[in-house]
C-alpha cells in the first residue's frame, strides 16, 4: 500500500486521519475563491453520513481538522462534504477510480495557494 493511502494514528485507533487525494479551487456563490479537496471516504465516514441525513441529503456540514499541510491549511475549518458525481472533469486521473469520491469545501477560508503536501483531514 501506498503512503498517500495508508491511515494516520493520531491518538488512537478511532482517531484516524483520512489522507487528502488533492486540492482545488472554486468560486462560491459569492464569487470568492475557496479551497476544495477530494478524499476517499472509509467506512466510519460514510456510516456518519448516513447517520446525519442519508443518501437523500445532497451534502453535509461540519467542524473538520486538517493537518500536514505544512501549515497552508493545518487548523479547524467548516467543511462542506458532498459526493463528486462525475469526477472526470475536475480529477481527470481518477477517472476510472473504482471507489466513490467525496469533495470537502471549505467556505471560510480564502484560496491562498496549494500545498505543498495534500495531508489528512478528520471530522470533529
Amino acid at each position: 500500500m501506498s503512503k498517500s493511502k495508508k491511515k494516520k494514528m493520531v491518538n488512537n485507533k478511532q482517531d484516524m486521519l483520512t489522507p487528502i487525494i488533492e486540492w482545488k479551487q472554486i468560486y462560491s456563490n459569492d464569487d470568492t475563491i475557496v479551497p476544495i479537496f477530494f478524499f476517499e471516504p472509509t467506512l466510519e465516514i460514510l456510516t456518519l453520513l448516513r447517520s446525519n441525513g442519508g443518501p437523500s441529503n445532497r451534502c453535509w456540514t461540519f467542524n473538520i481538522l486538517i493537518s500536514g499541510t505544512n501549515g497552508l491549511y493545518d487548523g479547524i475549518s467548516r467543511g462542506i462534504i458532498d459526493q463528486v458525481v462525475n469526477h472526470t472533469g475536475c480529477l481527470p486521473d481518477y477517472a476510472d477510480h473504482p471507489s466513490p469520491l467525496y469533495s470537502i469545501s471549505l467556505p471560510d477560508v480564502s484560496f491562498t495557494l496549494y500545498p505543498s503536501k495534500n495531508g489528512y483531514f478528520q471530522i470533529l
